[in-house]
């Protein structure tokens, strides 16, 4: 054990247990595509929960500083515990559920039901639809996406044939792709060893910790020696941690039990067009 790590034993100890804001277990970002063919109709951001053992993370001595660190290399993406949208909560569920793929559906729709054209489209929006209607042998046509909106029949009719087509397949698609997660640059320039992500600072020179206030970990500087409360984390002294002095605007946070969110290069692309086209 490298001497400052050593020497500093107790207090590190004493931090995690004290003012470190995330959950243990660790969100991955996924986006998925619709598309009809070569045309992308909409996207869907999705958040994977993945569920992670303590063993995952350690301290790591760099300079004057201890990191806290999550060590990606060990992440095992198959012990899913939830999929869920990047917007709510409320829809987290062990399976890809009804209510996520209707939100799926829903956005698919709007996105025809715009004004401007689906980029990379071939003909209107409500050309889009009537392809769409007819690779599910539904042979309705109508002067606008929002006439079928209102055919209330007809656009349930799709979301359940499109639902049981490509469910299955998002599922199968997000598993395919959690085999090779990479992240985006601003979190691979914050990893020390190529894998491993501070997410908690203590100078041991100054003795002030630096704690991130923010789920997405991308955005936190940790290194940056900006005030308290730039830059997405706060500083507090270890004296005023010890003494519970901490400021109230500051000590708040620490009560959040806050998701940590990793934003991965994930991308599925899933063809929501039916078998009868």
């Amino acid at each position: 054990m490298k001497s400052l790590m050593r020497d500093n034993k107790s207090i590190l100890n004493y931090l995690i247990n004290k003012v470190y804001p995330y959950q243990r277990d660790v969100i991955i970002s996924v986006r998925v595509k619709y598309c009809l063919g070569d045309t992308v109709i909409s996207t869907g951001d999705y958040h994977i929960g993945v569920s992670v053992t303590d063993d995952i993370y350690e301290w790591v001595e760099s300079g004057k500083n201890l990191l806290y660190c999550l060590d990606t290399s060990k992440i095992e993406y198959h012990n899913l515990r939830y999929y869920g949208l990047s917007h709510t909560e409320a829809y987290n569920s062990d399976v890809f559920s009804y209510e996520l793929f209707d939100d799926a559906y829903n956005s698919i729709i709007k996105s025809l039901n715009r004004r401007h054209t689906i980029s990379g489209s071939v003909g209107s929006n409500v050309d889009i639809l009537h392809r769409l209607l007819e690779s599910y042998a539904i042979n309705v046509r109508y002067n606008s996406v929002q006439d079928f909106i209102d055919d209330v029949t007809t656009y349930h009719a799709l979301k359940l044939f499109m639902r049981s087509k490509i469910r299955g397949d998002i599922v199968s698609s997000i598993l395919r792709t959690l085999q090779h997660v990479e992240f985006i640059s601003s979190i691979d320039e914050m990893m020390i060893d190529t894998c491993k992500l501070p997410l908690l600072r203590y100078d041991a020179i100054s003795q002030y910790v630096y704690i991130p206030y923010y789920s997405y970990i991308y955005i936190v500087r940790l290194m940056s020696y900006k005030g308290s409360g730039k830059d997405y984390r706060n500083i507090v002294s270890v004296s005023d941690i010890v003494n519970n002095t901490i400021p109230t605007n500051v000590k708040h946070w620490f009560n959040k039990d806050m998701r940590l969110i990793l934003n991965s290069k994930c991308v599925c692309n899933i063809d929501i067009e039916g078998n009868y086209w």
